[in-house]
């Protein structure tokens, strides 16, 4: 029984070398897009398991200072961060880029602190214009990355509402998705991925 037990271990330990645990994400202060996958490192598949979005509001009480109500919020991103990070293999990021005005700036800036915190060795950042080329088209709307995520991937459990995907509850995490395959393309994804089908 004892060497049973061993051998199974062991089976496991290299069935799970050949995989890789993949999460996506789509960054803003008002919407963090999550997307949780496994890559069959032999195959290159993914798999994608959970999506999800984190919503923060804005202050709804003017007597509560607004740096005040942001902690509070970006308390809420951290902690969903650290979660869907903490065990990862491979996190790809769509980073944030530019700022319309002074609140956009600012809900940028604590985003990249967020990001900073993330622990995984392996940590692939994208731009929003590779996530479009991932799409096809350098002028996709949200409801393409919908479409194209969901279509790429009907296994996910995609957010219905009367049996149809909809644009609105499944955009951002579709476009944490994409984050992933413009990540695929990086010549250092590839090796990673070939690196851990070699162990």
């Amino acid at each position: 029984l004892l060497i049973r037990f061993v051998l199974l271990q062991i089976a496991t330990a290299l069935q799970q070398m050949k995989t890789l645990k993949i999460v996506g994400l789509d960054p803003s202060f008002r919407h963090l897009g999550i997307a949780v996958g496994t890559m069959d490192c032999d195959t290159g598949i993914l798999t994608v398991n959970h999506i999800n979005t984190v919503h923060t509001v804005p202050n709804p009480n003017k007597k509560v200072p607004n740096s005040t109500w942001d902690i509070s919020q970006a308390k809420l991103l951290y902690t969903a961060i650290q979660e869907y990070t903490l065990d990862a293999d491979v996190v790809c990021i769509e980073v944030p880029y530019g700022s319309q005005d002074v609140k956009a700036a600012v809900g940028r800036g604590i985003c990249l602190g967020l990001l900073s915190t993330i622990q995984c060795p392996n940590i692939f950042l994208v731009t929003p214009q590779s996530v479009k080329k991932v799409l096809g088209n350098p002028k996709a709307t949200k409801k393409d990355s919908v479409a194209w995520a969901s279509t790429t991937h009907p296994e996910a459990p995609w957010h219905k509402h009367r049996g149809r995907i909809t644009t609105d509850a499944n955009e951002h995490s579709a476009d944490a998705i994409a984050a992933i395959y413009a990540a695929a393309s990086q010549h250092n994804f590839k090796a990673l991925k070939e690196n851990s089908y070699a162990n």
